[in-house]
């Protein structure tokens, strides 16, 4: 089980990488700011913030197997 402000600070993360690519390459191709920076970077942090905290259940981290909880089969590898 993680706090809440460590599945906050993962979609900050995720939101801030993205938004350091996205502003790259706004810079470089000089698309529409807000459809093609903004938005995503919303959908990135958000997708992020629901994605850990649907998967942050106590069901998911219960079990006799540490190598098959729903947890780790949830997360990306690596991150679990």
């Amino acid at each position: 089980m993680f706090p809440i402000w460590q599945i906050a600070n993962s979609a900050f993360i995720a939101a801030v990488v993205s938004s350091t690519v996205l502003t790259l390459w706004h810079i470089r191709s000089r698309t529409h700011v807000i459809w093609d920076v903004v938005v995503p970077i919303l959908i990135t942090g958000l997708s992020v913030l629901i994605w850990r905290s649907v998967g942050n259940v106590a069901q998911l981290n219960v079990g006799n197997c540490s190598t098959c909880l729903g947890l780790n089969l949830l997360c990306a590898p690596g991150t679990g």
